[in-house]
């Protein structure tokens, strides 16, 4: 199921007028919405991974929210140990992502994000969005280091929520709710790699609908 709140971007060709004469498109690369794996398991072909590994590592699965398959992240780390779900295969560095959560319960933390241009578990880019701090931001993770980029005041209830990212090049673009909130520049990832999803420390959030386009230009 798709959120009507989210106005998601065109997946189709968005062809440049002008003197310009250029072209850009959004090619689908990937499409999850997990009504087709089973409850309770890992879905196929994604793996989980851990930035600063907890005394345990968080359970990722399909759950059934109301009759609608949807990921659910349970996890009982602390501190800086960051969960992570990554989706199968790697990706063109200039992505538009788009994904549903909801933050359900953590003493520690709430809510989660997107991780994309991911190296491994322990370098990549994550925005995430905590309910807690009532706040939303950007980072770079580097050698497990988290260094923040840019971040903005989101006060929002905490039920599902819409939470999107536009890579090109060195520029990130953030929307929340289909609202524009934060646009940073940063070089330290490049190239292509994985994408997926991250919570911190205690978090237990529920993540859906799932694209990922790759930005041609």
């Amino acid at each position: 199921m798709v959120n009507p709140l989210s106005p998601f971007r065109s997946l189709v060709a968005v062809m440049c007028v002008g003197l310009a004469g250029c072209a850009s498109s959004n090619v689908p690369a990937g499409e999850w919405h997990f009504d087709e794996f089973e409850i309770g398991m890992l879905p196929w072909g994604w793996s989980v991974g851990e930035t600063n590994a907890g005394a345990a590592t968080a359970t990722w699965y399909v759950f059934d929210e109301g009759g609608n398959h949807a990921i659910r992240v349970a996890s009982k780390n602390s501190g800086q140990t960051y969960n992570l779900l990554l989706a199968p295969g790697k990706f063109a560095p200039d992505v538009d992502l788009h994904v549903r959560l909801r933050a359900d319960t953590g003493q520690e933390d709430q809510g989660g994000g997107l991780v994309w241009r991911a190296k491994d578990a322990s370098s990549y880019y994550v925005t995430r969005w905590n309910p807690l701090e009532d706040n939303l931001r950007v980072y770079k993770v580097v050698d497990g280091v988290r260094t923040q980029l840019a971040s903005a005041d989101v006060k929002v209830e905490p039920t599902w929520h819409a939470l999107s990212v536009l890579a090109r090049g060195t520029s990130i673009e953030i929307e929340f709710d289909g609202r524009r909130v934060l646009q940073v520049e940063d070089a330290t990832f490049s190239g292509g790699g994985m994408v997926g999803f991250w919570t911190k420390a205690d978090a237990s959030s529920l993540f859906d609908d799932f694209i990922v386009s790759e930005v041609r230009h």
